[in-house]
């Protein structure tokens, strides 16, 4: 199975200052001759194993997903899950329903609360039975990015829900995952890298010039690129156009 992207990834992160992440190819950034505090990703005071956040242009993240599921099997992947929790006005709606009232009554509890004269006489039940599931699991969600792989079927560890986009997520969160001790990927998408890729395709077709992005010895050696960082003019890079990256520009 093959599968071809114009720009495939963008690693970045503390996962920038590792030499082995560069020679795989990870990264594109040589932490040596940059002189990177190789700490920052991964030391002995660690609490948890480093991880690296890996970037696909936001049109090509699903097709990655696709990729990652038929590439080891939806038996042994699936996406991780986040708990959404009973909070709030959600919590009123929620018992509102369970206890049949009409949407009208459940509108005026959950936005007079303290109006206790015109709540329907089921409002003490939901206050009652509110204080003791706020904050217990209402229903799982995706995680913005998390993907596991399993080298045992993923059933002998948890249930699976199949959600709309087609992928079946697990019934923990990243810190159950962690307890049960599996690593999860983020796959995360990022619009600069959308732009980035129909930058280089638009030169090609409107100038005929190909534009290598992963030569970083020529990017830094460019007389525009540093005009544009001496002077702080870099409101559309991600990342440095970051308030803290463009007073330390300045300064």
């Amino acid at each position: 199975m093959r599968i071809q992207w114009v720009i495939i990834t963008w690693g970045r992160g503390s996962g920038a200052n590792s030499i082995v992440a560069y020679n795989l190819l990870i990264t594109d950034v040589d932490p040596l001759e940059l002189d990177l505090y190789f700490e920052r990703f991964i030391n002995p005071y660690r609490s948890s194993p480093p991880d690296f956040d890996i970037d696909f242009s936001w049109d090509e993240r699903d097709d990655v997903t696709d990729y990652i599921f038929k590439r080891y099997g939806k038996e042994h992947t699936a996406l991780l899950a986040t708990y959404n929790t009973f909070k709030g006005r959600s919590i009123i709606r929620e018992l509102g329903k369970v206890l049949g009232l009409p949407p009208a009554d459940i509108d005026v509890i959950v936005n007079e609360p303290l109006a206790s004269d015109k709540h329907h006489p089921f409002a003490k039940h939901i206050f009652r039975f509110g204080k003791m599931i706020e904050g217990l699991p209402n229903y799982l969600s995706i995680h913005a990015g998390g993907i596991l792989i399993s080298e045992r079927p993923l059933n002998y560890h948890t249930a699976l829900l199949l959600m709309p986009k087609g992928f079946p997520i697990v019934h923990f969160d990243m810190y159950g995952a962690e307890d049960l001790q599996f690593h999860k990927y983020d796959v995360l998408s990022q619009r600069g890298l959308g732009h980035i890729k129909d930058t280089v395709k638009l030169v090609k077709e409107n100038q005929g010039k190909a534009i290598d992005i992963h030569n970083v010895s020529a990017i830094k050696e460019d007389v525009e690129v540093k005009n544009s960082s001496n002077l702080a003019n870099v409101l559309v890079v991600f990342i440095l156009s970051l308030r803290p990256c463009v007073a330390c520009l300045q300064s």
